[in-house]
């Protein structure tokens, strides 16, 4: 257990670091369900990397335009969210992952369209590098029974 707690710590708290600054409270908690499912199930994501990192892909995917949208619409931040996840619960991808449907309560608030999309940008990009470490952490780990 003590060593799940210290992988789950590098992962998770460098990707929780570069989130703060978006200002969001919510913005690590699709990363943190994912850590949890991968420390307790690590031959699944050791064997299959590539359906954890396409369901945050098409969560993006979904994501992504309903928030844009909504904000053009004048529609609440967190109201636009709330149908991505509702979306995203009713896809496949809910079921293969159901961390995804956090993924639309990272970016709920921004003073403006481009700073939405730079604030989904930026969560991509550090969800790549969550992912990729997760990754190369179980690899190191495969020597080890957790």
């Amino acid at each position: 257990m003590a060593e799940r707690m210290v992988a789950g710590a590098l992962v998770l708290l460098p990707s929780a670091l570069l989130l703060l600054r978006l200002g969001e409270p919510f913005a690590i908690s699709a990363m943190a369900s994912t850590t949890a499912i991968v420390l307790h199930s690590p031959n699944r994501y050791r064997r299959r990397p590539h359906v954890i990192a396409s369901c945050y892909a098409t969560g993006l995917a979904i994501t992504v335009p309903i928030t844009l949208i909504g904000m053009l619409t004048s529609m609440s931040g967190l109201l636009a969210s709330t149908i991505a996840a509702v979306v995203i619960v009713a896809a496949p991808v809910g079921r293969v992952h159901p961390p995804t449907a956090c993924i639309p309560l990272a970016i709920t608030r921004s003073p403006g369209p481009a700073a939405m999309l730079l604030g989904w940008v930026t969560f991509a990009v550090v969800a790549v590098g969550f992912l990729a470490a997760l990754w190369m952490m179980l690899m190191l780990a495969t020597r080890r029974r957790w």
